[in-house]
């Protein structure tokens, strides 16, 4: 799940996450986004994803 600070302080985050575990879905959260992502940023996302 890519989300950033904001949408994590919000309860739609918590419905969508507990939905994933109700399904047996894994994932990971990376709330590392930024406004207008630059290309430094999706790599760091892919980097936080393999480090997973």
């Amino acid at each position: 799940m890519v989300s950033d600070d904001n949408i994590i302080q919000t309860e739609l985050l918590d419905d969508i996450l507990e939905y994933l575990k109700e399904t047996g879905l894994d994932y990971v959260v990376w709330s590392g986004v930024l406004p207008n992502p630059r290309d430094r940023d999706v790599l760091a996302g892919v980097a936080y994803l393999c480090y997973c």
